[in-house]
């Protein structure tokens, strides 16, 4: 006992369940906050703790079979970068919706899901270029950059889902690939849009895309109240700027979620606080040979944000949730050997990015009415591969 309040020994909740290994074909990294010591001295962590209690530990998805959601993400993008004493600028906003239809669900909670690629929606503002899109739309022509997008849409994969949120397992994507590919016929550019949605459907980047949105809960066996989660990726990964002869470097995307007491538990709603990091990983290994002289060429990126999730605390679903992110990435040059100044760095793009989600259920459809194409059993799609 302490202050009238009762204290494991060690400070921290009963109860907490072996940890509990990932998958080995998952590349992110938990980071165990177990122990945190919560002091009785400080409000803000005894309005966490009693409201942990009060919420008893069920952070997480509870799926049903037959639970029915439509999934909406928006990305707005604004980049800049001075060029000759010039800004040169851009605007980009993508709008995606997915449908997310629960089949069958196990005694862990863990869901297979069909979730199926229904409308997106691009806009482009950049110098000499101007682009508006609508997968919806009976456009005549479709810009180049949205065809790999346009040739998905009404394509479905299946998902084994864990009730934090973390995929197990993808099957359908060569099914997807194969039956996009179908969809071109003798489009002008086929190498290109291949090679398009090849990549944009490769099985690391459809994890990572899903996994952004879903992947918020705590694992068993972190605590409630504040947790993590750690992934690294190569600055190409993660969609940054790309130039032969530039080195990339490797990045740590640390994402750190604490349940605001304050504004949880009002009407049913969890409120989970967001922080991002991007850093590298380590700085670059330079050579330890000074017989020649070198120059090297070097990806920098920096930066991070805040962000919000509403969490409706009956089913887990994600009422909305909001992260801003700003970055500076930059060619830095590193001289080697008898070399004494390296030129200077490259003046620094920047971005500003503002990303939102929803998750609604979606009703049934009116009687008499059939709400797309019947879905194919489970075992179809196991039969289709990853």
């Amino acid at each position: 006992m302490m202050n009238g309040r009762q204290m494991t020994d060690d400070g921290i909740p009963t109860g907490t369940p072996p940890e509990e290994g990932w998958p080995s074909h998952y590349s992110g990294r938990i980071t165990d906050n177990r122990r945190q010591v919560f002091s009785p001295l400080s409000s803000v962590l005894c309005l966490l703790l009693f409201y942990a209690c009060a919420f008893g530990g069920e952070l997480k998805f509870k799926f049903s079979p037959g639970d029915k959601y439509s999934l909406v993400s928006v990305t707005e993008q604004k980049m800049a970068q001075v060029a000759d004493g010039n800004e040169q600028a851009s605007e980009q906003t993508t709008r995606l919706e997915c449908d997310f239809d629960v089949e069958e669900v196990d005694e862990s909670g863990c869901a297979w899901a069909k979730y199926t690629y229904k409308r997106i929606t691009m806009k482009l503002r950049a110098a000499k270029q101007k682009v508006d899109y609508d997968s919806d739309s009976n456009q005549v022509k479709t810009p180049m950059q949205a065809v790999p997008f346009r040739m998905a849409m009404g394509e479905g994969l299946y998902l084994r889902i864990t009730p934090q949120g973390r995929i197990e397992r993808i099957n359908g994507l060569q099914a997807l690939i194969t039956s996009a590919k179908a969809k071109m016929g003798n489009l002008a550019g086929a190498d290109k849009v291949v090679q398009g949605i090849t990549q944009l459907f490769a099985e690391p980047a459809v994890r990572r895309q899903i996994e952004e949105q879903l992947m918020i809960f705590p694992e068993p066996n972190e605590p409630d109240t504040t947790w993590s989660r750690t992934r690294i990726l190569s600055s190409a990964e993660a969609g940054y700027f790309k130039a032969e002869q530039v080195e990339e470097v490797n990045l740590i995307f640390e994402k750190t979620f604490q349940l605001n007491p304050k504004k949880s538990g009002q009407n049913g709603v969890a409120v989970v606080d967001v922080n991002l990091v991007i850093k590298p990983v380590s700085a670059p290994v330079l050579s330890t040979s000074t017989s020649e002289s070198t120059v090297r060429s070097i990806m920098e990126v920096l930066g991070g944000g805040p962000g919000q999730i509403e969490i409706e605390e009956a089913t887990g679903r994600i009422i909305s949730s909001k992260m801003t992110q700003n970055t500076t990435e930059r060619v830095i040059f590193i001289a080697q050997g008898p070399i004494l100044r390296p030129p200077p760095a490259l003046e620094p793009i920047t971005r500003h990015t503002v990303t939102t989600f929803q998750m609604t259920q979606r009703k049934p459809p009116a009687p008499g009415k059939v709400e797309g194409d019947k879905p194919a059993r489970l075992a179809d799609a196991n039969e289709k591969g990853s």
